[in-house]
């Protein structure tokens, strides 16, 4: 992704004497670079941002890193545009992140392109009985519209223009009231 050591230093501005910002890049399209460094263990520097990645995908993260705490635990996971919900090959490759989430408790933000890929996204995390917290159109989207590189005949559309905020599992009566079986 060529994102570089000081990209989010923007960071600083925005919460000034903050206790420090890390952010760890997972994906597998991570390139080598400046940031393909180990994440912290613990917290970082005061009021300093630290970037780094992992090449794989989230779950193999929890594994490789997490569990064996070479990296803290997150805060918050950020997914930008997942698109888990375009084929069954995707949805199978991110089931094991997307039980991991719910299951460990991590509150997490989905950003989407599209209302369709909105509708589709929240029937998938209802039918893994994810307890959506809240989803919509972003106040933070794009007002630059662009081409999907998949779809380039059709019209082009606004990034993060929506998203889902989930954390955790369905409780026990949301479960019963939306008729998902056990």
């Amino acid at each position: 992704m060529g994102a570089r050591l000081t990209d989010y230093d923007e960071l600083n501005n925005m919460f000034p004497g903050h206790q420090g910002i890390e952010i760890v890049m997972v994906g597998p399209e991570v390139v080598d670079g400046p940031i393909v460094r180990p994440p912290l263990r613990a917290f970082g520097p005061r009021q300093s941002v630290y970037i780094s990645a992992f090449k794989g995908l989230y779950h193999q993260f929890w594994e490789d890193m997490i569990e064996k705490e070479e990296a803290a635990k997150p805060d918050l996971v950020v997914g930008f545009h997942p698109g888990f919900h375009a084929s069954p090959g995707l949805i199978e490759g991110w089931l094991p992140t997307l039980l991991l989430l719910r299951d460990l408790n991590v509150p997490t933000c989905f950003t989407l392109y599209s209302d369709k890929e909105l509708e589709r996204s929240l029937q998938i995390l209802l039918e893994l009985e994810v307890r959506i917290e809240d989803s919509g159109p972003n106040p933070f989207a794009s007002h630059k519209p662009e081409q999907v590189q998949s779809t380039p005949n059709k019209t082009p559309v606004h990034c993060n223009s929506h998203y889902i905020r989930f954390q955790g599992l369905l409780p026990q009566e949301d479960l019963e009231e939306s008729g998902v079986d056990n």
